[in-house]
């Protein structure tokens, strides 16, 4: 879905807005989906009570936050 946002956004000639928005979207889906999915595999390690593969999923998180936020931060 996000690379269809993507290529269509390319496609559309350059004055048009919606291409710029579509390929806001499809980059923003496709930083997402990964976040998602390591936040659905935390909750299944938690219902299964498996500790280990639940802090590995929480220090995957922990290093998506830093990192997104440090680079929010040097962005300024």
């Amino acid at each position: 879905m996000a690379t269809l946002l993507v290529a269509v956004g390319l496609v559309l000639p350059p004055g048009l807005h919606a291409g710029a928005v579509l390929n806001l979207v499809g980059v923003g889906l496709f930083i997402a989906l990964p976040v998602g999915r390591v936040l659905l595999m935390l909750v299944l390690f938690v219902r299964q009570r498996d500790t280990l593969l639940t802090a590995a999923a929480m220090a995957v998180l922990l290093i998506i936050v830093v990192g997104s936020s440090a680079a929010m931060m040097l962005d300024r």
